[in-house]
């Protein structure tokens, strides 16, 4: 007689954010490294020149043999095409499952360095030291790991987990108004999916000099609504990535993760307001919250659409007859149907963005260039 054998296989994942807001990272003691033989650390080299030392130095206290690896901090990083060099570094020193891998860096680091991580012998132990507000709200928090494909962005991916991740306010402090303004926009866009608290916190910290006690709010919120949207569905929180990850490739990547989004958000909220799941008073009301902390609500004057859906095809989220779209009602309404996701067919979003172009009134020429603003207004 035959008989069909099933099973289920889980796993819990611990995961320790630690946020500082010491001036001399001292919080780094508390990442608990002393049970491995060797760590490795691999960092951007922007980084390096800024912190690499300071870091490093802080992580001696672990008396440990350090190997060091650095990477230009471009998109071209976070590819199928780059990753073999990083394996081979990690090859080359022979690192294995008892010794350590250390990420120092933004997004681009941290997602290469984490899908490296987790193909490499089928995962090595791995901690993040983000340096970006992106970093440390978004590529750190959900243990999404992603590499760019030859034609897709983040087309490649796994679900591994940082069993620590150090989060220093006083790097951010130092990094451009036009980094911040990425990181902004994922919190801003998080904070609409959840209970919109941050929104008022957003525009205070983008109209005053920075504030350490608003950025750690920001940091430490945005982390806890990403890990409750997560639970949900590791997906869930894409609101405007279907729009922002086609405008990202559309530019060749000179526009900025956190722009593309904001646009995309833009995006999605006037296709909310045409399928009558967000009123136009609602849509205004969050349009002028954006405005007034100065992020991104512009888009090519010569948006070419087709071109942008074709890309939004190549969504991980949609399937071949179907756009599935992150969408809210309002602030902290996120649209909930069977599941987290409005499908949505490829015509009608196309012919919804022809007359989105034609009517919109942030239009701008020379976008990339424009977009490279420390600040706008």
């Amino acid at each position: 007689m035959e008989r069909d054998i099933t099973t289920s296989f889980t796993h819990t994942y611990d995961i320790r954010f630690i946020i500082d807001n010491s001036e001399d990272f001292s919080r780094l003691s508390e990442m608990n490294l002393e049970a491995y033989d060797r760590i490795f650390i691999i960092t951007d080299e922007n980084v390096y020149k800024l912190y690499g030392e300071s870091l490093i130095e802080q992580l001696r206290m672990f008396q440990k043999e350090f190997f060091t690896h650095q990477i230009q901090p471009i998109e071209y990083s976070k590819s199928i095409d780059y990753y073999p060099e990083l394996i081979d570094f990690l090859e080359s020193n022979t690192a294995g499952r008892y010794d350590a891998v250390v990420a120092i860096g933004g997004g681009v680091c941290l997602d290469l360095v984490s899908f490296a991580v987790s193909t490499y012998m089928r995962g090595l132990p791995f901690f993040m030291i983000p340096t970006t507000l992106i970093g440390e709200t978004d590529a750190s928090t959900a243990g999404k790991t992603c590499l760019n494909a030859h034609n897709t962005k983040n087309l490649l991916g796994t679900f591994y987990y940082p069993k620590v991740v150090y989060n220093s306010i006083r790097i951010l402090r130092d990094c451009p108004k036009r980094i911040t303004r990425q990181g902004l926009s994922e919190a801003f866009k998080y904070s609409l999916l959840t209970d919109g608290e941050l929104l008022s916190d957003i525009v205070s910290f983008q109209n005053n000099v920075f504030d350490s006690a608003t950025m750690e709010k920001i940091v430490r919120k945005t982390i806890e609504s990403r890990i409750a949207i997560r639970q949900i569905d590791p997906l869930a929180s894409n609101l405007g990535h279907t729009f922002g990850h086609a405008l990202e490739k559309y530019s060749n990547y000179t526009v900025l993760h956190g722009d593309a989004i904001l646009t995309g958000t833009i995006m999605s909220m006037f296709y909310s307001v045409e399928k009558g799941l967000m009123c136009e008073e609602e849509k205004i009301k969050i349009f002028q919250l954006m405005r007034n902390a100065h992020l991104n609500v512009w888009i090519p004057d010569d948006l070419d659409v087709k071109k942008l859906v074709y890309y939004m095809r190549k969504d991980k989220k949609s399937s071949s007859k179907k756009l599935h779209l992150v969408l809210i009602n309002g602030i902290g309404e996120p649209y909930r149907g069977d599941t987290p996701f409005y499908e949505a067919d490829y015509e009608d979003v196309e012919e919804f963005l022809v007359r989105y172009v034609q009517s919109y009134e942030f239009k701008i020429g020379n976008y990339s260039e424009f977009l490279e603003q420390e600040e706008l207004r």
